[in-house]
């Protein structure tokens, strides 16, 4: 005789699959419908090498980018359901909306992705829907009477309002499996989200025709499925999954934990990680703190603590209150970095078998958080493409870092950082090609006929480089050089410059041919020398300090990648900007330390250019710019030069108060600039009158005169 329960649970909770588990032992069901896609692929479910959280990936066998995901994790109900069956032999199926329908079509974006315990949570007065959950459900001792109950409370509040297209198509569905299974004579189990049980109850009311009208109309493609691993926070809220839990480890650690030991267990495990952060945390205080959890549930009338009092016991008493340690507890204690895995021969798009196949190869594994590179050893600069090619199809697993404050020649340092959105990447890479390689050519292939830019096209260069993917590397050269030769934004090409630059230096590590590459920074180089004069011109202050940041490394950039020609045009260009008026104060500045720091004027030319600078007749404001740009972040040239510290002496000392008040927040700003030993060196100076000793005779009164505005320029001197 046939009998159909429904069981309506929350996806991923812990408690509705300790509940759903000892309902299933006690009613022992012939079958076992679960919602979820059709095409679903049971075969792997039970292999020894398939560990959760992974997620059933299901996507037009054409468009490979289309891919929609369904995660679980091993307190999944459905995933708990599904093994339960397997373990028994019984019949299981899962039952929702085909994906074969549902991608076939784009879906309105009606449905309101609503969260119906975080509604009750709000109603019954707690913070939000996992804290209700958790003292409602997950500390209930389950029965049938409760998912009767979880039922009716939907049915409150779905109430009779109609749902959207999809909605009803996915539970019209759900609805024609359940009278399928039903009429075989079954003792049937039905496991959906709680949300849908108010619509899948009236599975026997009426016939099979209007649910069978909603789907035969439906348009259909060819769908592939398979598994892919997932990590913990690809399964939390936070992350945008609409069905996301919080705290996707702690409910590990309550469907592993039996009920009267979480407590204790619990907080036994944060001081573990307190400790490792150096929170010096006894067992007293762990005892201390499992009571003041438990007084915190007794106050708020729950029934055993739960998440938000664990964390309040652990921070008020085992990290003295300190609620910067919170991140600590919640990356390792309430989301996790628990990271799945599935068996290599069931990944069944090619690309991803690649991925798979060249991690191997190369032995990194999704769980590498640091990777330390010496691009001369094979093995590590295989490594350092490999990541650079996956950045190129748009799977950035590996971030390069600074190594000492730079990119470094042949040392790289990588941070690796695994999401499930790059099981997505994947997946949407795939159309490129079938194995990664291939595929980061055609990106880049690709992309030189959409970039119009200098510094995209930089970019692009750089990764074909650093990829060791020669075959894209000659159009992206075509396309910089026919774009650089109509280029006018000068500071741009400055920066397509630095970038070329950098690449060929990098580019001589990894032994690629970069000669084309060298031919067109020389061209480029000579171009932007001849464009400067003109650019900066008229330009603002602002302007003027955007072209310095991008002149100044310039030099230093192509020492050594150029030939001796270009390089003196380079510094003809800088020299020519020197007899320039028209220019901001503070680049004039800049450039003039620049030149003096370059050799390329004498030691008297710049003194020369100094003294001409502060002379009466400039501009108190332009000049104050000027002299923050000669200065920079270095009052060496003042300690050093008794001529410029005389030079500037004699300016400020000659402004009256009213411009002496203007120009101070710009000479303040240079002087605040300096180490604090130059300043005081410079504080010296201006105290002996300038001579940098201390043993000249001086007037107290007049000392004690300029006394405010030593203090006022310096900050005060210690």
């Amino acid at each position: 005789m046939s009998e159909v329960r429904i069981y309506g649970i929350r996806h991923h909770g812990p408690g509705s699959s300790r509940s759903l588990l000892e309902a299933l032992d006690s009613w022992q069901p012939d079958a076992v419908l679960i919602e979820g896609m059709p095409e679903t692929p049971q075969k792997w479910v039970q292999h020894s090498e398939l560990a959760t959280p992974v997620a059933a990936v299901f996507y037009p066998t054409a468009e490979p980018a289309r891919a929609t995901f369904a995660p679980f994790a091993e307190f999944s109900p459905e995933w708990v359901a599904l093994h339960w069956a397997l373990n028994r032999g019984v019949q299981v199926q899962f039952i929702d909306l085909a994906a074969a329908h549902y991608l076939a079509k784009e879906w309105s974006q009606g449905e309101q992705k609503l969260d119906p315990f975080a509604m009750l949570g709000e109603v019954a007065g707690y913070r939000d829907g996992e804290a209700w959950w958790d003292d409602q459900i997950e500390s209930h001792v389950g029965s049938e009477a409760l998912f009767e109950a979880v039922g009716d409370l939907m049915e409150e509040l779905r109430g009779s309002d109609e749902p959207d297209e999809l909605t009803a198509c996915r539970e019209a569905a759900m609805r024609i499996a359940i009278r399928q299974a039903a009429s075989e004579g079954r003792r049937t189990a039905v496991v959906v989200g709680a949300w849908h049980v108010p619509a899948i109850r009236r599975w026997d009311h009426g016939s099979d025709d209007l649910d069978q009208g909603l789907i035969k109309e439906l348009p259909k493609v060819p769908v592939t499925a398979s598994w892919v691993p997932w990590n913990y926070d690809g399964l939390a809220f936070s992350s945008g999954y609409g069905a996301g839990v919080l705290s996707p480890m702690f409910y590990e650690f309550c469907w592993r934990t039996p009920p009267e030991q979480r407590t204790g267990r619990w907080l036994a495990m944060v001081a573990g990680l307190l400790r490792e952060a150096r929170v010096d945390v006894s067992p007293a205080a762990v005892i201390e703190a499992t009571r003041t959890a438990d007084l915190l549930a007794v106050l708020r009338s729950r029934r055993e603590p739960g998440l938000h009092e664990l964390v309040e016991a652990a921070i008020a008493v085992m990290a003295d209150g300190r609620n910067d340690y919170l991140q600590v507890i919640a990356d390792k204690a309430l989301t996790g970095d628990r990271v799945g895995s599935v068996p290599p021969e069931i990944q069944d798009i090619p690309l991803r078998r690649d991925f798979a196949s060249e991690c191997k190869r190369l032995r990194l594994t999704q769980l590498t958080k640091h990777l330390a590179l010496d691009v001369r050893k094979p093995l590590d600069l295989e490594r350092s493409r490999f990541l650079v090619r996956l950045q190129v199809i748009g799977v950035p697993w590996g971030e390069r870092q600074a190594v000492d404050g730079q990119l470094g020649t042949f040392r790289e340092e990588w941070l690796l950082t695994w999401h499930p959105i790059l099981e997505t990447r994947l997946v949407q890479a795939s159309h490129w090609g079938s194995r990664i390689r291939p595929a980061a050519v055609a990106v880049l292939s690709k992309d030189h006929l959409e970039a119009s830019t200098l510094p995209a096209l930089t970019e692009r260069i750089m990764k074909a480089l650093l990829a060791d993917l020669p075959e894209a590397i000659n159009p992206l050269l075509l396309a910089l050089e026919q774009v650089a030769a109509i280029a006018s934004d000068v500071p741009e090409l400055l920066s397509a410059i630095s970038t070329i630059a950098t690449t060929l230096r990098l580019g001589a590590t990894r032994d690629v041919d970069t000669s084309s590459l060298t031919e067109i920074l020389e061209r480029m180089v000579d171009r932007a020398s001849l464009a400067l004069p003109n650019a900066v011109v008229g330009a603002s202050d602002k302007e003027g300090e955007r072209f310095a940041a991008a002149i100044l490394p310039i030099a230093h950039q192509i020492d050594g990648l150029v030939s001796e020609e270009t390089s003196q045009h380079w510094d003809s260009a800088i020299l020519a900007l020197l007899r320039l008026k028209a220019i901001p104060g503070f680049l004039a500045g800049r450039l003039q330390r620049h030149a003096g720091d370059q050799k390329l004027v004498s030691e008297r030319e710049q003194e020369q250019a100094f003294s001409r600078t502060l002379s009466p007749g400039n501009s108190h404001a332009w000049v104050a710019a000027w002299v923050q740009g000669f200065l920079g972040e270095s009052g060496l040239a003042l300690i050093y030069s008794d001529v410029l510290f005389r030079i500037l002496d004699t300016w400020i000392s000659g402004l009256d108060p009213r411009a002496f008040d203007q120009n101070l927040p710009l000479l303040r700003r240079s002087f605040g600039s300096f180490p604090k030993a130059e300043r005081r060196q410079i504080g010296q100076r201006v105290v002996a009158g300038g001579t940098g000793t201390k043993d000249c005779q001086l007037d107290p009164e007049r000392l004690r005169q300029v006394d405010s505005a030593i203090d006022e320029l310096f900050g005060g001197i210690t």
